[in-house]
């Protein structure tokens, strides 16, 4: 092996090792936050949990703020990669939309307290700044993302974000640009609320199904109140939510 081959060796090697640790300390957050409220959790609780000290998470991460930002960007990052394949499946904005949100409810709603938090957070740039760092520690999850949603992912401003899912909706005339606005608020108000509601029926395992179901129902009731045209797919869609079939993407 050349010297050069062996820096290379050695770089793949130490990446790989920053990759697996940061996973371990990722999780750790995660299942902490299944029974902590998010802002409660300290470091050492997660050096704890994750088996190893604070020194060693220390080599990691500079301080709680961007451990949790990678927390909730892996989370994210699992959406966005579910949104990627759902988008493969039909060409229509709307589907892609609705796609989208399947997949929020499916990973969000697993993990309500730790997406409460985000969903409750002021400034949520400070979380979308540390997309490219995450990204360079897991460049495998980038490499999922179709480019599309990859371009989309880079907009740090949290209600410019929302415009821009609906956005090819409004150019495919399913939408009025003027009526944009009123549809993110009711999707998060009604996001916001079923968070909450999950948080009190924590134990029952058929919760998640449950409120991802009730969550399709209002967002179908109030989009096609704003809905300029049909869209067989949509509706299609819509039903196989309602049944849980089990052909839609996992």
């Amino acid at each position: 092996m050349t010297g050069k081959e062996d820096a290379t060796m050695n770089e793949r090697n130490a990446q790989l090792k920053k990759s697996r640790m940061n996973r371990y300390f990722i999780d750790a957050v995660i299942s902490l936050a299944d029974t902590l409220p998010v802002d409660a959790i300290t470091l050492r609780q997660v050096a704890d949990a994750a088996g190893y000290n604070s020194a060693t998470l220390y080599n990691y991460f500079q301080n709680m703020n961007q451990l949790i930002a990678f927390t909730l960007i892996d989370r994210m990052s699992r959406i966005w990669v579910e949104a990627s394949q759902l988008q493969t499946k039909c060409d229509s904005s709307l589907y892609h939309y609705l796609g989208q949100w399947l997949a929020q409810c499916r990973e969000s709603f697993q993990h309500p307290r730790l997406f409460l938090y985000f969903f409750q957070m002021e400034d949520k740039t400070k979380i979308y700044q540390c997309i490219p760092d995450y990204f360079a520690v897991f460049p495998e999850i980038q490499e999922q993302l179709n480019p599309k949603l990859s371009a989309q992912i880079q907009e740090t401003d949290f209600i410019k974000k929302n415009q821009n899912i609906l956005l090819p909706c409004v150019e495919d005339g399913y939408f009025r640009a003027e009526d944009v606005d009123s549809l993110i608020a009711a999707a998060d108000i009604l996001f916001g609320g079923i968070l909450l509601q999950i948080l009190r029926h924590r134990n029952d395992p058929a919760t998640p199904i449950h409120y991802t179901q009730v969550f399709f129902r209002f967002l179908h009731s109030f989009t096609d109140a704003y809905l300029q045209k049909q869209s067989p797919e949509s509706e299609q869609f819509y039903n196989q939510v309602e049944r849980w079939n089990t052909r839609l993407p996992k």
